[in-house]
């Protein structure tokens, strides 16, 4: 399981220096010019999801052992990587109306659950803004609505997305706090 390092930067410490790391690692960065083997970095994809699923965890829910990582007191990561684990976790969460046959030869559902308490506004809180993968490596980016909350500790909201090309979170990202996955 991974264990997550936790830290709050700015935009260009939080956003453009670890997608530059994730990128360097996953290349394998050995020679002068900073980049073996090519012209330039790996390709990083952006894939904006076309379809979440938002959903509210139950009283006393059980996740399949291996799929959650906390990442605080407040978020935990989703990262589901076969049929028989997503079958397991469609049951343990009670959810219908989600696909049931993804094709995980050639992807991953990642998601974030959040104890956020209810929000004033009656809006759905998590979003998913984006992902970003190099060579199935990725970081996730999820916004938090902004506005007031009721500080009553409810169910945890949660939002997951079918993840094409993508094998492994190394990077999770909610607004400006920065969770690494190792």
């Amino acid at each position: 399981m991974n264990t997550p390092r936790n830290h709050t930067s700015s935009f260009w410490g939080g956003a453009l220096l670890p997608v530059l790391l994730l990128a360097c690692a996953v290349a394998g960065c050995h020679n002068a010019a900073g980049w073996e083997g090519a012209a330039g970095p790996p390709p990083v994809t952006t894939y904006y999801p076309r379809q979440a699923w938002r959903f509210r965890l139950t009283e006393g829910y059980s996740l399949p052992e291996g799929l959650a990582t906390p990442l605080c007191d407040q978020y935990q990561v989703f990262e589901v990587r076969d049929s028989r684990s997503w079958q397991e976790m469609r049951q343990a969460l009670h959810l219908r109306g989600v696909n049931r046959n993804l094709d995980f030869s050639r992807g991953m559902v990642v998601g974030l659950a959040g104890t956020l308490g209810e929000p004033l506004s009656g809006n759905w809180p998590l979003h998913i803004d984006h992902l970003k993968q190099s060579h199935g490596l990725g970081s996730l980016t999820v916004r938090v609505e902004e506005g007031l909350y009721n500080p009553t500790r409810g169910s945890p909201y949660c939002v997951m997305a079918y993840v094409p090309g993508l094998e492994s979170l190394a990077i999770v990202r909610v607004n400006q706090r920065l969770f690494y996955l190792e």
